[in-house]
């Protein structure tokens, strides 16, 4: 029997993604905020990180903060934090992913927001050579 004539092996149908899965993917595909992705789940929970996955912003995750989170972002993304800072804004090295803490209200607990998908710039010398 040749190659061709070979039955092929029907694939099962895929499960459609999750909120979660699309936001994990994402995060998968650099490899700081893969290692911040996966030491969050560790320090919050996968029951949190659903809820966060969950949100309809369609543009930022607001994330628990905790103050294990300091350590993380520190070595995530090299990024010192201070317990006095009220505000602090930041970038991945690698993918441009923005990320803001805010404590700028002392009644409430510090917030730490993250893009849900960083928005990559293209430069000149990445693009395609232009036909003329």
């Amino acid at each position: 029997m040749s190659p061709a004539k070979k039955k092929r092996k029907k694939r099962k149908p895929q499960k459609p993604k999750t909120a979660l899965d699309i936001i994990t993917e994402s995060f998968a595909a650099c490899g700081r905020c893969s290692y911040f992705w996966a030491g969050y789940r560790v320090i919050n929970g996968l029951e949190d990180q659903e809820q966060v996955a969950a949100q309809t912003d369609p543009d930022w995750l607001t994330l628990t903060w905790s103050y294990p989170m300091e350590e993380l972002l520190l070595k995530s993304y090299g990024s010192r934090f201070d317990l006095d800072f009220v505000h602090y804004e930041g970038c991945c090295k690698e993918c441009r992913r923005q990320y803001v803490y805010d404590a700028l209200e002392e009644e409430e607990p510090p917030t730490l927001k993250m893009e849900r998908v960083p928005h990559l710039e293209s430069t000149p010398s990445a693009a395609p050579p232009q036909k003329e």
